[in-house]
């Protein structure tokens, strides 16, 4: 799986798995198109409507329902109600479903029925909503017809049924970022965890081309007359000399990940014309705190993938081994930095590599002694000096260590050195002005309760003004659902693409890390405000295939490649520990 980061989205190419089939009733084919669809329990409920006759709608449908559509077989149908609607979007709310539906072509409204198929209620509307979904309390969010002249705008609004009835929704709009792709919107999903999932599919007079995109907006208190943006997109293609449609029409999360119901027509010799039941097997949806259900609350991962690059060597230092990896940093030409100490933490060497894909870093200087650098917790690169930032300690006095940040020149020269006040476990450039910068710093909690798994992670903020340092406590804290075991490393921020926190160990598992993802707008309102922010994805890498041990230790951009780089404690089953640099291959930044 990959995908891209711009600063507007992440975008996510994932494979999709067939389960289910769905064909036609043989004694009733003429309701042949698949239109919407909601999980209850686990029981999926989907609308077929009926053909066109004469190049006419004909305003009927029939509503079905099944529990074996996990699987590959042909689903056993159970038909609920046929109903005289043009069925085009459906929902679940207190185990009564609500279908969006034309009953004329000058009528439109929401049809509401009970499990068994008896109609509740019936809500004419002044327009047509080809999209609707449960909200909070006893609101809806409806979405109407995407006008393809105006591809970027999605029009959305909420409210209650009564409010919708005497049109007193409230109205807003999504902007998509990649407006080419979106000519045609299909059906909506929310998750009060999650946000809102949009499917589109890029339509121009057929379907041929076998695009679909799920688009993911942050989950928030909608306002009228505002203009949110999808922070995600998920792309789901299908192999055009197989298919001549394969169109997603109906979404609902269901055991941590994204089911669709999708309208297949197969193309050439081959004849597949059965609609399907579609799952991102490789895309899983978890939430923060699972005894929670509210904004933000919720991320979710993709699996990752690496490609090793250069070694980086034990050091010799008066006849002691520096073995232990601290740390990285990429300087604007892309050299690399590192930091390896002695298991006593009595010495250090500064490393760098020219090619961190392929050049084995090398020794640029030593620390050994007094008031001196020896262990390192994080490291970064302030393109404004030049000169690297290290948190960590020194060993003037081992009954009392001091904490501190370290300014290194690229030869390792120690230039300043800072009093932290404590330990802080990760360090990253903020915010950069010609004589102020802001650092971000994660706070010693990290360390001294991790193993209570306290899922509160303080951040500190240093602000470097001319030759003085004044840190900020607790500007925020970082939240993920930390479990036992789990251990942060080091942090890494960018103006654009926003904050990575390396997890090692996660859940318990030594050979599987994961890489959380705070966004800019979370770190920026947070500082503002205060507060707590959470991830809103991550990139879980799980090498208990191949790795007895996997430790990530930090991170960063390389320059010029649009590729992030991580350093570890990496061991391959039935080899040596080996200290390298590695690239990751699933995500290019843009």
């Amino acid at each position: 799986m990959s995908g891209t980061m711009s600063e507007k989205e992440l975008r996510i190419n994932c494979g999709s798995k067939l389960c289910a089939q769905v064909p036609d009733e043989k004694n009733a084919s003429a309701y042949n198109n698949a239109a919407a669809m909601a999980i209850v329990g686990n029981t999926m409920y989907w609308v077929k409507t009926h053909k066109r006759v004469n190049s006419q709608n004909v305003y009927k449908s029939t509503v079905y329902k099944a529990a074996d559509f996990t699987g590959t077989a042909e689903i056993s149908r159970v038909v609920v109600k046929v109903i005289d609607y043009f069925v085009y979007g459906m929902t679940v709310k207190g185990n009564i479903l609500y279908l969006t539906c034309k009953k004329s072509s000058t009528e439109s409204g929401v049809l509401a029925m009970d499990l068994n198929g008896n109609i509740r209620s019936y809500t004419p509307l002044d327009k047509t909503y080809v999209g609707i979904a449960s909200y909070v309390g006893s609101e809806f969010l409806m979405m109407e017809y995407l006008d393809s002249k105006v591809p970027a705008i999605l029009k959305f609004a909420r409210g209650t049924l009564a409010e919708f009835g005497q049109n007193e929704q409230r109205k807003f709009t999504v902007t998509a970022n990649d407006a080419t792709e979106y000519t045609k919107a299909n059906g909506i999903y929310f998750d009060v965890n999650y946000g809102i999932f949009i499917l589109a599919n890029h339509y121009i007079s057929d379907y041929s081309q076998c695009k679909n995109r799920i688009l993911l907006v942050r989950a928030a208190d909608y306002k009228a007359n505002t203009v949110y943006s999808p922070y995600a997109v998920f792309q789901a293609d299908f192999d055009t000399t197989k298919y001549r449609q394969f169109n997603f029409e109906g979404i609902a999360l269901y055991k941590n990940n994204m089911w669709e119901l999708s309208n297949v027509i197969g193309t050439g010799s081959n004849t597949i014309d059965t609609d399907r039941v579609t799952y991102q097997a490789g895309v899983t949806f978890t939430k923060v705190d699972s005894g929670k259900n509210e904004f933000e609350n919720g991320y979710f991962y993709f699996k990752g993938a690496t490609k090793t690059g250069a070694l980086i060597p034990d050091e010799v230092v008066d006849n002691i081994q520096c073995k232990n990896l601290e740390s990285m940093a990429i300087d604007e030409s892309g050299k690399a930095y590192c930091l390896k100490c002695d298991s006593q933490n009595e010495h250090a060497v500064l490393m760098s590599t020219s090619n961190l894909e392929s050049i084995r870093a090398t020794k640029v200087a030593v620390y050994k002694d007094k008031d001196c650098l020896y262990h390192c917790n994080g490291m970064m690169y302030n393109s404004n000096d030049k000169h690297l930032y290290i948190c960590g300690y020194d060993k003037s006095d081992k009954n009392n260590i001091k904490k501190n940040i370290y300014v290194v020149d690229k030869n390792g020269k120690v230039l300043k050195i800072y009093d932290s006040g404590k330990p802080q476990y990760g360090i990253a450039l903020y915010k950069k002005e010609t004589s102020r910068c802001e650092i971000l710093l994660m706070n010693q909690k990290v360390y001294d309760e991790r193993e209570n798994a306290d899922n509160t992670i303080p951040f500190d903020i240093a602000i470097f003004e001319n030759t003085t340092m004044n840190i900020v406590q607790n500007a925020f804290k970082l939240e993920f659902g930390r479990k036992t075991g789990e251990t942060l490393q080091d942090i890494f921020y960018n103006s654009i693409y926003g904050m990575f926190v390396p997890v090692t160990s996660f859940n318990g598992l030594k050979n599987k890390a994961i890489i959380f993802h705070i966004s800019k707008e979370q770190i920026e309102y947070a500082l503002k405000q205060g507060g707590v922010v959470r991830p809103d994805f991550a990139i879980l890498l799980d090498k208990s295939e191949t790795y007895k041990n996997y430790e990530i230790e930090s991170m960063d951009i390389i320059s010029g490649k649009k590729q992030m780089a991580i350093c570890g404690n990496f061991q391959v089953k039935n080899e040596v520990q080996k200290d390298t640099f590695e690239v990751l291959k699933t995500l290019i930044f843009e």
